[in-house]
């Protein structure tokens, strides 16, 4: 079974881009871009970790971290995605610079899911 990701943006295109290269690493993307769909998300599916997209203001950032706590199984990590400084990701699990392109999310989603919920051998 492929590990569910949320795939959090309000820019529908880097929500797309990102679920394809999320898919075809092997995941399960499961996209919301408003706060009601997170919620629901969150609610239907247990997730690996939850992305959150550069394109997303820092207090809306800040609010869907404390979302994605409360209404997320715990312990679900948050990889906040950045532009400008890492401490735009304050409260993040990590912070990932987006400059740094798909294969630095990827790492740092391989670093924090643990290898069972990706369904191989420990």
């Amino acid at each position: 079974m492929k590990a569910a990701i949320l795939n959090i943006s309000g820019d529908a295109g880097l929500l797309r881009s990102r679920s394809l290269v999320l898919e075809s690493a092997g995941y399960q993307p499961i996209s919301a871009s408003k706060l009601g769909d997170i919620v629901q998300a969150c609610k239907q599916h247990e997730f690996a970790a939850v992305v959150i997209c550069h394109s997303t203001g820092t207090e809306i950032k800040h609010r869907l971290m404390l979302t994605t706590r409360s209404c997320c199984q715990e312990g679900t990590p948050i990889i906040s995605l950045y532009l400008g400084v890492p401490e735009e990701c304050a409260g993040a699990d990590v912070a990932v610079a987006a400059a740094d392109g798909p294969e630095a999310l990827l790492n740092a989603l391989r670093s924090r899911i643990a290898p069972l919920s990706l369904g191989q051998a420990a």
